[in-house]
């Protein structure tokens, strides 16, 4: 059995607030909202924080020559404001910094989440595109060992998706 087949997620609806519970043996419970009518943060930095609630996920980035894949948890979500505060870098990262990424936020246009039909399975992706229709990040659930995703899981990927829609402006 994988790590993350031990994490125990509860809902609870408090308004118009679907608040879930995770709680996980090697880390302490948390609490995460879809929140978005309740705070003035920019969507993007909404779903952000709400990608830490999605267990493992499989980070793909792809430049001219090379693609790079790993799996890992968002535990922490920050912001550096850069070039004298043109720029914000979005830092997402494990824990332990065993993991770590950055987003250029003006560079993002859209943010895409999509389910996709694979063979038998169906992939669920968070895309950040940038200007030039180009994946910069793609965010896939990654599934448990035995192939199947977490039900608690897909059904907090797919209220994301209802919360901010299957395609999100983010510089427009």
């Amino acid at each position: 059995m994988g790590a993350s087949a031990l994490r125990v997620v509860t809902w609870w609806i408090l308004g118009n607030v679907a608040v879930a519970f995770v709680g996980r043996p090697w880390a302490s419970p948390r609490l995460s909202p879809l929140r978005a009518t309740e705070t003035e943060e920019p969507p993007v930095r909404r779903l952000l924080a709400d990608m830490q609630f999605l267990g493992p996920m499989r980070f793909i980035t792809m430049g001219g020559t090379a693609i790079l894949e790993t799996v890992a948890e968002v535990d922490q979500v920050s912001y550096k404001d850069m070039d004298e505060g043109k720029t914000t870098m979005a830092t997402i990262k494990s824990t332990d910094s065993t993991f770590e990424a950055h987003l250029r936020l003006e560079q993002v246009d859209r943010v895409v989440m999509e389910s996709k039909q694979k063979g038998d399975r169906t992939l669920y992706a968070i895309r950040f595109v940038d200007r030039d229709t180009k994946p910069a990040l793609v965010c896939l659930l990654h599934a448990e060992e035995d192939g199947a995703y977490d039900e608690s899981t897909v059904k907090y990927w797919e209220g994301l998706r209802r919360t901010f829609g299957p395609e999100l402006l983010v510089n427009n």
